[in-house]
């Protein structure tokens, strides 16, 4: 399990490397001035991670993983009693505190790594509410929205920030550098005002914890 995981590690570091590029390659075509010689530089830096990771990808296929699929076949077939709902109940109640906590906490600074870190954890919290979501009516959905909104305003910040880092060593102009940080601002200043206006209110707050502290039940599907 320990390798695995590194394996798993070594691959998602080497897919972010070709991702940030990618993404900062499409954010600077919204530039209003000629980043053409910045755009080829960042391709051919996502060359070698791209080989290394399709070559990791390949290992995995090339592998024998018949011990996993004895593993996945045994889980299948191993009974699990546990209630759902009242799992899904107790477990996600406990999530929303946290989140809207960890928000007020993180968003009302100018802290972009504790930022970065809320990303991620708003982003886990949405999967969990995804496995859980047959335990709940249709209001679950509304939630996963808000979230996803949420989640679009903190990936809008980070991409501009991870840009910034790829641009800046490259001797860029004066001129990106100041856009990129105008982009920033803006970015920034859209994730505090969908926050505090439509996610950092106690009435909020009580109609979540209200609503994942009692699931309706298990589906059977």
């Amino acid at each position: 399990m320990l390798k695995c995981r590194k394996q798993l590690r070594a691959a998602f570091r080497l897919a972010g490397e070709v991702r940030n590029r990618d993404i900062t390659v499409e954010l600077l075509k919204e530039s209003p001035v000629d980043v053409s010689a910045i755009t080829q530089t960042l391709l051919a830096e996502r060359v070698q991670p791209k080989e290394a990771l399709k070559e990791k990808v390949q290992e995995w296929l090339d592998a024998d993983f018949l011990v996993l699929d004895r593993g996945t076949e045994f889980s299948r077939k191993k009974s699990d009693d546990t209630n759902t709902a009242d799992v899904a109940g107790h477990l996600l109640a406990r999530h929303v505190s946290n989140f809207f906590e960890s928000g007020r906490h993180i968003l009302n600074q100018n802290d972009v790594a504790a930022i970065h870190e809320f990303r991620i954890a708003a982003k886990q919290f949405r999967y969990l509410i995804e496995v859980f979501s047959s335990v709940y009516d249709e209001g679950v959905e509304k939630k996963l929205k808000d979230l996803k909104k949420l989640q679009d305003d903190l990936g809008r910040l980070n991409d501009i920030v991870t840009a910034r880092s790829l641009v800046q060593p490259q001797n860029s102009t004066t001129e990106i550098l100041e856009w990129l940080q105008k982009e920033e601002g803006k970015a920034h200043a859209a994730l505090l005002d969908h926050w505090k206006n439509h996610m950092d209110t106690s009435e909020k707050e009580n109609q979540w914890n209200q609503f994942f502290s009692t699931p309706i039940g298990v589906s059977e599907a």
